[in-house]
């Protein structure tokens, strides 16, 4: 974990992002705590392994980057050139091939089954 921690606090910093932690909590505990920290604005919420959740407030005429999610779980994944959707397409017979292998795979939850 603490690599994955390392990536994101690098990717966040560099583009100047500060995420508060927000307490454990569930139900309406946690939207208190969420409402606390973001207002009414928009906002980036992140959950890491171990129930950690990370908050970023985005301020009215913040640029914040649309792919910053994107961005840090390819870097995470050991895999950074797929960071760009449009390197990570397929063609026809392969994009077939995994929706079937992901079919397989869910049968056994597949309610309409």
């Amino acid at each position: 974990m603490a690599h994955r921690l390392q990536v994101f606090d690098k990717a966040a910093a560099s583009i100047g992002a500060e995420f508060t932690e927000l307490p454990k909590a569930s139900g309406e505990a946690f939207r208190s705590y969420l409402k606390r920290a973001v207002g009414d604005d928009e906002y980036l919420r992140v959950g890491l392994p171990g129930g950690v959740q990370l908050v970023h407030p985005i301020r009215r005429g913040e640029r914040f980057p649309i792919n910053f999610g994107r961005d840090v779980a390819s870097a995470i994944a050991g895999t950074p050139d797929r960071a760009d959707w449009k390197k990570c397409s397929v063609d026809a017979a392969e994009e077939t091939a995994r929706t079937e292998r992901f079919k397989a795979s869910f049968k056994a939850h597949d309610i309409m089954q």
